[in-house]
């Protein structure tokens, strides 16, 4: 009876207080191996991130993070690989321990940049792009596109059909709209299109309409249906 019970009081001694080796941290009841990117400290007791400037992979021998300085363009992750800096960024070694962004309203011709004044392109803002070079001048983005600040270029809605902005300069997908044709209302469900009946019509201006206008009192019919205009309507079927 009295092993079981040491046996209890053990399993509880564990869950309160777990107490690693070094390299290792407590999780839960269990102690596990400080990962690729950490290192282990000695007072918290716990697996750190890598400081800036340090690393350590599978081949690292201790319980430490390990200087290393990346050639120009590049940062070290602390893992140990050495990574282009992003567009809009720069580095130079010995100088900045990370790639430094560029000032507010520039950016740079693509990833990798070493200096300040690799940033010599204009920044432009989310819904629009850039034309020309040194530094260029911006534009909205032309409706059915769109781009977000990660992006570099403007981007369409889509290789789906019916798919577009509903204007100039938008920001994000989300501003895509399902749409339909001149002659095609927008369907119950929202994503297809049903022609117009015969004495109705639909310009292509109403490009997201859920509905097809009326002939006028005066010109009340359509030789058919999908007209696409008022001019369409008259006064008979002939």
């Amino acid at each position: 009876m009295s092993g079981a019970r040491n046996i209890d009081l053990w399993s509880f001694w564990i869950k309160e207080k777990v107490s690693c080796r070094d390299d290792h941290e407590a999780v839960g009841d269990t102690c596990v191996k400080c990962t690729v990117g950490t290192e282990y400290n000695n007072v918290t007791r716990t697996c750190d991130d890598c400081p800036i400037g340090s690393y350590r992979d599978n081949t690292n021998t201790g319980t430490v993070c390990e200087p290393y300085d990346c050639p120009h363009g590049k940062e070290l992750k602390s893992d140990g690989q050495c990574v282009k800096c992003e567009i809009g960024t720069y580095r130079k070694k010995d100088v900045e321990p990370v790639c430094t962004p560029c000032p507010r309203d520039r950016t740079t011709q693509g990833t990798g940049s070493e200096k300040e004044t690799d940033c010599s392109l204009v920044k432009c803002p989310a819904g629009q792009y850039r034309v020309g070079q040194s530094p260029g001048t911006c534009h909205d983005c032309p409706a059915g596109s769109y781009r977000n600040l990660t992006m570099e270029n403007c981007t369409w809605c889509g290789d789906l059909a019916n798919w577009r902005t509903e204007c100039d300069g938008k920001t994000s997908v989300n501003h895509c709209k399902f749409y339909c044709p001149a002659g095609f209302h927008i369907g119950s469900d929202g994503e297809s299109c049903e022609g117009c009946p015969q004495d109705t019509y639909k310009p292509a201006k109403d490009y997201y309409s859920n509905a097809c206008t009326p002939c006028p009192t005066e010109r009340p019919h359509t030789l058919s249906a999908n007209s696409t205009a008022e001019s369409d309507c008259r006064i008979g079927l002939c």
